[in-house]
């Protein structure tokens, strides 16, 4: 199983809408399609309010400048998303 499917807590649930971002590579071996919408499929059924966020043609360690995974696109486009999101979930 992907971390990100591994990371859900099991109990008790999570706060209901709970707001939650994943941002996954559309080519990621770490977090095939499959795991990552059972992993959404789960955390919705916690009451999170999930946000799933995939880029194309980026690969596993894409906001990584010094490998060969870096997408500089997929990076800027993530951190304008996260940045937006902590903007958001401290008020």
């Amino acid at each position: 199983a992907c971390s990100c499917c591994t990371a859900l807590p099991r109990s008790p649930p999570l706060r209901d809408g709970l707001p939650v971002q994943l941002h996954v590579a559309d080519t990621d071996e770490f977090a095939p399609p499959a795991e990552v919408s059972a992993w959404l499929d789960a955390a919705t059924r916690t009451g999170a309010n999930v946000q799933v966020f995939t880029y194309q043609r980026a690969g596993h360690f894409y906001t990584d400048a010094s490998l060969p995974d870096h997408h500089v696109q997929a990076t800027t486009l993530t951190w304008q998303r996260v940045l937006e999101f902590l903007r958001t979930v401290s008020g």
